[in-house]
């Protein structure tokens, strides 16, 4: 996680829709959070939403995650941010 200098402050939240569900089989493509000791399989139309800083406005290092490589298949996903700050545009 890296600290930016970005009018709107860091990315504060996360927000990950999974658009497919990967077939029988796969064995990857989990999103994997390793300080939870959690993995999650897509499935077509679930979300998952985090908090990437503490109150403090520090890094949770605790939902530090990564996709787990696929060895077949495509993983189709939205995701978006929530920033700290509001942004006029």
């Amino acid at each position: 996680f890296e600290v930016v200098s970005h009018p709107a402050g860091n990315r504060d939240s996360t927000l990950l829709i999974y658009l497919n569900t990967l077939p029988e089989g796969e064995r990857g493509g989990a999103t994997a959070f390793p300080h939870l000791n959690l993995r999650v399989l897509p499935v077509r139309g679930m979300a998952l939403l985090w908090r990437n800083l503490e109150e403090s406005g520090r890094a949770n290092h605790a939902l530090d995650h990564e996709g787990e490589r696929l060895n077949q298949s495509t993983k189709q996903v939205v995701t978006a941010w929530g920033r700290q700050h509001p942004v006029r545009l």
